[in-house]
């Protein structure tokens, strides 16, 4: 078991801000990374042409069905069972 040190407000306090600062320095370090390895979002504009683009709103329009139909399963049924997944 860790024991912890019992010290003064001061030495505590002098302690957390100084903890403080070195996250501040990695979140800020971080940020950095994340920034440079982010592509830019015009890349993503030409990510898909129109033909995939349908495919993918048909998709989510499909998603939101079942979702919808699994909600309306369990209102009725109270509980949903593997065979409720599959039915839906």
């Amino acid at each position: 078991m860790t024991t912890h040190q019992v010290v003064s407000k001061q030495e505590w306090l002098a302690a957390r801000t100084a903890l403080m600062e070195k996250e501040k320095a990695f979140t800020r370090q971080r940020d950095k990374i994340v920034q440079t390895a982010t592509p830019p979002a015009v890349v993503f504009d030409h990510a898909f042409n129109e033909r995939e683009v349908e495919y993918v709103a048909i998709g989510a329009g499909l998603h939101h069905v079942y979702t919808n139909a699994l909600r309306l399963l369990a209102r009725q049924k109270g509980t949903l069972t593997p065979e409720d997944y599959d039915t839906a």
